[in-house]
């Protein structure tokens, strides 16, 4: 079949992979038998498949271990959930991006090309390029880029990513510290998610990415894209009351909860056959993003009976969008119609009719004088946000006239009743979330008007404690981190900086999560760090809202000071040869030890490196010399050379060895036979 999908696949040393997806079912873990095998310990054996059925593409979590995680939401086991558009999957310590097919689908990083958005700063270090100029991107779904960042150097560099722009919080970068050697190329993954909210407008911002070499802070490049912010739409509809008497004020509350301005238009349908008559606005009504509006109609029979019948009539609303989407809400509802004159009452009301025209006639004058109260009048209700975070006050003002009595409601719950001259209030949001319908009231003499407003009351992320120990660590010497926090308010919690001590320890993999609680605790983290550490907590709200804490973790250097002159070694044993004295006094830095810790690796002041003797030296009290980092390429043991000695004898007249006799007695030598002196030569 043909491809329905990739899945690119980044690893925390800066490696990466890329599958294409052909076939209806993709397995993926570090077992063989799956389709694709990623060879990682915090991958189950059989971690999650992609599948892919009536042209819709899914994935399920297979009861993995560590869990399968779409854009920080944690899957349920054994249950598919479809994947639209580009969405990032977190298992494990790997970060994989799904990219459906399309028509001019291409394989993902792409060697540089002359169309490719390029820079290059030599006084930096490095050459940028970027995969996409413009990126379109919808509120609540993720969009990405790729960086690739090529070391233009003779050394190995480390380099710091970060984003500027109006919207920068919605933008994750995958690697934002990193290493990479001369010549190489590193692939950052740049993630755009919008929340899906009002505020969000429509329009094309700048985003700017910035790469700053660490040890040339002051040279930074940067490359410039466009993020097309695209609309969406969204309506909210209410009826306040859905059962309403014939003539009584009908009140509709309509929302615009897309990024775009929705115009609107209400009508009336009678089901049961046209016996309803609405009085409702004519013409369209325009809803800027976010904006809530109170819609006033009345509903009548078309004909009132005199006596009897009546009852319940069923009714509906239509609200239809005048947009291209032209969708359309219907909202039902019931009006009463009474007979206008109901039978038994009749013949009373008639002796009662005549009695009354007496009285009023009499009396008509002075209740014409005395009893013409002004209609109380509510000109403007008006709130300070119409979202806010719990905790915080929320003010109510309001302009009015001819009030004797005020009164406000939050939620159909117990009036509050207020001045009749004020015009604002401070509402307490303390304990409350979610929906609040908010109802102003104003009478006078019997006579009643009321306005109506919503807010939404949301629990923001807000970081209470954020804490790393210990706050200092040793270069090349081994450490255990703990790390807490408590984020109420947060909906999931991200860790960032620890990806690549993953695989330092056991312990280490089984506590990292891709998402984590609101409130929890990493415990014995064993790193063995030779860079600063930079740890980031993301904190993500109910809206979809990211609140960031960083934590700089300084690194100093193992150092030690000789107590002897001390001498310095190719290697860790007294056979290696000694290329060096270290004077007494001087203060080195430890890199390595041995495997018994009697030896130490370190580098002097000058740049000399060697081996030397643990107990010709005192170090600082900062680390433990045991601790520091087991050196296992050692140089080979030298081979002993030998002493031998060599006997050379002149080729001229050579003595023959005399043949040994068993005989006891010692021949005679003979005088005449005299032999060439014998010269003995020491190798």
């Amino acid at each position: 079949m043909a491809s329905y999908g990739r899945l690119d696949v980044y690893w925390p040393d800066g490696n990466f992979q890329s599958f294409m997806l052909e076939r209806s079912t993709v397995t993926v873990g570090r077992a063989d038998g799956n389709t694709i095998v990623l060879d990682t310990d915090t991958l189950s054996r059989y971690h999650f498949s992609i599948l892919y059925k009536n042209s819709t593409v899914s994935i399920m979590d297979m009861g993995s271990a560590n869990g399968t995680f779409v854009d920080g939401a944690r899957l349920t086991a054994n249950q598919a959930q479809v994947l639209s558009g580009v969405e990032e999957i977190t298992v494990g310590h790997l970060r994989i991006v799904f990219h459906p097919a399309s028509n001019d689908q291409t394989m993902p990083t792409p060697a540089i090309t002359e169309d490719t958005h390029r820079v290059e700063r030599p006084d930096a270090g490095c050459l940028l390029a970027l995969d996409l100029i413009s990126l379109d991107v919808w509120p609540a779904s993720s969009s990405s880029a790729e960086l690739q960042i090529t070391n233009t150097g003779k050394e190995v560099r480390r380099f710091l990513v970060n984003v500027s722009g109006p919207q920068e919080k919605w933008v994750r970068v995958s690697r934002p510290d990193l290493d990479i050697y001369p010549g190489e190329t590193a692939r950052v993954l740049i993630n755009v998610k919008p929340p899906r909210h009002p505020d969000v407008t429509p329009g094309v911002q700048p985003l700017t990415l910035r790469v700053v070499p660490v040890d040339k802070n002051e040279f930074a490049a940067e490359i410039s894209m466009q993020i097309n912010i695209r609309g969406y739409s969204g309506l909210g509809t209410a009826l306040a009351n859905p059962h309403v008497e014939a003539g009584e004020p009908l009140r509709l509350y309509v929302q615009n909860q897309g990024n775009e301005t929705l115009p609107l238009r209400v009508s009336g349908f009678d089901p049961s056959g046209g016996g309803l008559r609405f009085q409702l606005p004519d013409g369209p009504l325009l809803l800027a993003p976010g904006q809530r509006l109170q819609v006033r109609g009345e509903i009548y029979p078309v004909q009132r009976p005199l006596l009897g019948g009546g009852g319940d009539v069923p009714f509906h609303l239509h609200i239809r969008s005048q947009n291209a989407a032209s969708f359309l809400a219907v909202l039902e509802g019931k009006v009463s119609v009474r007979p206008r004159l109901p039978m038994p009452m009749a013949g009373v009301l008639a002796i009662a009719g005549v009695m009354a025209l007496i009285v009023l006639g009499l009396a008509g004058v002075l209740l014409a004088s005395v009893l013409n109260p002004a209609e109380p009048v509510l000109k403007s209700f008006n709130v300070s946000h119409s979202e806010i975070p719990q905790g915080e006050d929320l003010v109510l003002s309001w302009e009015s006239e001819n009030i004797s009595m005020l009164s406000l409601t939050v939620n159909d719950g117990t009036p509050r009743t207020l001045d009749p001259s004020q015009t604002t209030y401070n509402l307490p949001t303390a304990g409350i979330s979610g929906p609040l319908t908010i109802e102003l009231t104003g009478e006078n003499r019997g006579k009643t008007t009321t306005l109506t407003t919503n807010v939404e009351v949301y629990r923001a992320a807000t970081i209470a404690k954020f804490t790393v120990t210990p706050m200092q660590l040793v270069n090349n010497v081994v450490a255990s981190l703990n790390v807490a926090w408590d984020v109420p308010g947060a909906t999931a919690v991200r860790i960032r900086g620890l990806e690549a001590f993953a695989s330092t320890a056991t312990s280490n993999a089984e506590q990292f999560r891709a998402v984590y609680d609101q409130t929890g605790q990493l415990n014995n983290i064993v790193v063995i760090p030779n860079q600063p550490l930079s740890l980031v907590l993301e904190a993500d709200d109910e809206r979809g809202e990211t609140t960031i804490q960083s934590i700089e973790i300084p690194l100093i250097q193992p150092e030690c000071t000789a107590t002897v002159d001390a001498p310095l070694r190719d290697g860790p044993d007294i056979i290696y040869p000694n290329i060096f004295t270290i004077p007494r006094g001087t203060i080195i830095t430890a890199e390595r030890r041995n495997s018994d810790g009697a030896w130490l690796r370190v580098m002097l002041p000058e740049g000399r490196a060697g081996w030397t003797r643990l107990d010709s030296f005192t170090c600082a009290p900062t680390f433990n010399p045991s601790d520091l980092q087991a050196e296992v390429n050692l140089t080979p043991l030298p081979t002993p050379t030998l002493a031998t000695t060599v006997i050379t004898t002149p080729l001229g007249n050579v003595t023959p060895l005399p043949t040994a006799i068993p005989s006891t007695p010692i021949p005679t030598q003979r005088p005449a036979a005299t032999a060439s002196p014998t010269r003995r030569a020491q190798g």
